[in-house]
């Protein structure tokens, strides 16, 4: 009888270690960068299309866009009419 309470006690404090590794796994998140590039008549549309393909990019990677946000944006003209955009998002899960 006090061989089985023993052999009970050591699978339960070897169970130990195995779930704090695991929630220490569960814990990492991932975190991933996307560039999106736009095109519009004015700084603003231009903008908001890069920001469309950035969120795309990540729709499609598998990230929920509402776990993104803006790195950076840069927009400059096309000397042509129109803009040019880039913008970056940082996503996680």
């Amino acid at each position: 009888m006090i061989g089985v309470v023993l052999a009970i006690v050591a699978l339960a404090g070897a169970t130990a270690p195995a779930s704090a590794a695991v929630q220490s796994i569960a814990g990492v998140q991932e975190t991933q960068e996307f560039q999106g590039d736009g095109v519009g008549s004015n700084r603003a549309a231009a903008i908001t299309m890069a920001r469309s393909d950035a969120n795309a990019q990540a729709v499609a990677a598998g990230f929920r866009t509402t776990r993104c946000q803006t790195v950076s944006s840069n927009v400059f003209p096309d000397g042509l009419g129109f803009y040019l955009a880039t913008v970056t998002i940082s996503c996680s899960r």
